[in-house]
This record gives structure tokens, C-alpha cells and sequence, in this order.
């Protein structure tokens, strides 16, 4: 197991072992290099404090969590915060208890990444809303998301307490206006993540549409059946895998990922039987017999 330490201007066997006080370790080398600056900035030694690797071979008197075991403690965190923050929007109604313990959950997001550093927590914490947006309807979920507080205000005047209200067509509308406003000036983390979950809810309904498909085609991390590749395909994306029967598009750029979104979309128009149609396995090649003329 491996941990990180600072080491100062003084020997490093003097600095960490020799005095009174235990040195103080930190889980990850990105934890480790924020205290490394701060003391930096703090003592301006000659020689700046750095990040040094300590190798524990004994075996911890106590529980000590991997960073994986942390990244479970904040989706499960960031997941009771969505589900807070969602239930204030769709019912437009909050008490301060739910304020307060929306608070409470994200310090303690905030207090994890403190040993399990930024970049590993907002990646769990992206994965968690990644997650969470399957469980919701998908127009109510992207002017959550992503909608301004403009956007948000008159989508929630219109639906009205419990998004109920909407006349056939608006709420899809409203929500299309929002993708549109992103995929045109959000920055790229918001399309990439725009992108990703309503990939992801197409790849949920035709997975469930086509039972049993056992290869699929990986777009954006995202795996659908084989048989989207067909589609993929003829929007003019190269195979990268033409004789593999699993097909993983790795250098798929983000004007490639909208294109395949919107053939997607297209097709979800035409209803659900088109898109049973899209993964529908190819008619078995029959062999015509011709008859014998004598």
C-alpha cells in the first residue's frame, strides 16, 4: 500500500520520524501536492517542502478505506443530494430540513475529497448524475440538468406543481430548446455529459428491445447492441473493427457523437417500432433451390 508525506528543507528521517509529532500522510499524491503548496507559501523554506511515496508493508491497526471504497461513499452522497435537489424542482416545494441536509450531504462529498482528491471525486460525482438521469423522465431531467434558471422558472411555471400541467408536446419542446441552447454554447464538458446520458437512455430501451443481443458497439462509453453499428455506420463513420464482432469507437469526436444522437432521435420519432427495427437481427440469408427442369 502506498501513502504520501511532505518532505521538508530538514532530513527527511529527522523531519518525519524523528519528532515528537507523527507526520501526517495523505491517501493520493494530488492530496499530498495541495499541502506540499500550501506549506510553500506558508514557510518559504530554501528548499521547498515535496511529495515523497511511503511503501506500508504492516498490516493498519485500523480501517483504512481504498480510494475505491471511498469513490461508493460520495456517489452514495452526491445520489441523496440529486434526489433532493430533484424532488425541489419537480414538486416546487421545499422545507428548510431539506435545504439543510442538502447542505449536509454535500460537506460530506467535500470532506471525503479531501482524502480522496478533486479529480477522483467529481469523476464520481459525474458518474453518480450520469446514473441518476436514467431513473427520470428525460425532459424533465435535462432542464434539471442543464437548463438555466430561466429556462428552469418558466419550465416549472408551465408544468406547474409536479411538472403535470404540460399540453401535449410542450415539455419535449421546452427540453429540445435546452439541448439545442447546449450543444450550440455549452462549454464541452456540458455536451460530453449531455451526450453521454441520453446516449445511455437509448442504449437502455434497445437493449431492452432487443433481448438478448450478446455484442455490442461502444459509443462514448456507452454500449449499445451490435446492431446499431448499421446505423452508425451509414451517418458516414468509419468501422474501426470491421471483422470483430464487438465494435469499440474510441476516437469518436463530439460533431460525430451529436450526428449519431440525431439519427437516434430521428428514428425514436418514427416510434417504438422503428426502433425495435434498428436492432433487429438481419433476415438469415435463405438458400433458393432451384428446381430441377427435365
Amino acid at each position: 500500500m502506498k501513502v504520501y508525506a511532505l518532505k521538508t528543507h530538514e532530513p527527511i528521517a529527522t523531519a518525519m520520524w524523528a519528532t515528537d509529532e507523527p507526520p501526517k500522510l495523505y491517501a493520493t499524491r494530488e492530496v499530498a501536492g495541495v499541502a506540499a503548496k500550501e506549506y510553500n507559501q506558508t514557510f518559504h523554506d530554501e528548499e521547498p517542502a515535496t511529495v515523497v511515496e511511503i511503501e506500508v508493508f504492516e498490516q493498519p491497526t485500523g480501517f483504512v478505506p481504498t480510494p475505491d471504497e471511498l469513490a461508493v461513499l460520495v456517489k452514495h452522497w452526491a445520489n441523496e443530494v440529486i434526489k433532493d435537489e430533484y424532488f425541489v424542482f419537480w414538486s416546487q416545494c421545499f422545507s428548510s430540513s431539506i435545504v439543510q441536509r442538502i447542505d449536509r450531504n454535500w460537506n460530506r462529498v467535500e470532506e471525503i475529497a479531501e482524502v480522496l482528491g478533486d479529480e477522483a471525486t467529481h469523476t464520481a460525482v459525474e458518474e453518480t448524475y450520469h446514473q441518476a438521469a436514467q431513473n427520470f423522465d428525460r425532459n424533465d431531467w435535462i432542464v434539471f440538468r442543464i437548463g438555466t434558471q430561466e429556462e428552469v422558472d418558466a419550465y416549472r411555471k408551465i408544468g406547474g406543481p409536479f411538472l403535470e400541467e404540460f399540453d401535449s408536446g410542450v415539455a419535449h419542446r421546452l427540453a429540445s430548446q435546452v439541448v439545442e441552447r447546449v450543444f450550440r454554447e455549452g462549454t464541452a464538458e456540458q455536451q460530453i455529459c449531455l451526450l453521454k446520458e441520453n446516449l445511455q437512455r437509448y442504449a437502455t430501451t434497445l437493449h431492452r428491445l432487443m433481448r438478448g443481443s450478446q455484442h455490442v458497439i461502444e459509443l462514448f462509453g456507452v454500449r449499445f447492441p451490435t446492431e446499431v453499428k448499421r446505423l452508425v455506420l451509414s451517418i458516414g463513420i468509419e468501422d474501426a473493427e470491421p471483422n470483430s464482432p464487438n465494435t469499440f469507437l474510441k476516437t469518436l469526436t463530439l460533431k460525430q457523437g451529436k450526428a449519431i444522437l440525431a439519427a437516434l432521435d430521428d428514428t425514436a420519432r418514427k416510434g417504438e417500432g422503428a426502433l425495435r427495427e434498428l436492432v433487429a437481427e438481419p433476415e438469415p440469408l435463405r438458400e433458393c433451390v432451384r428446381p430441377n427442369l427435365i
